[in-house]
């Protein structure tokens, strides 16, 4: 139980990273910060 539990915690962990990541390029990719509403558009 408490196993399966961290392990998900981890995989949770590992997907907020990569998002975290993206999103900080799609940001880092714009001179400024008018391309964050637009990023669905981008996906």
């Amino acid at each position: 139980m408490a196993v399966s539990l961290i392990h998900q915690l981890f995989e949770v962990w590992e997907f907020l990273q990569i998002m975290s990541l993206c999103a900080l390029f799609m940001v880092c990719s714009d001179s400024d910060f008018v391309g964050v509403p637009t990023f669905g558009d981008r996906l």
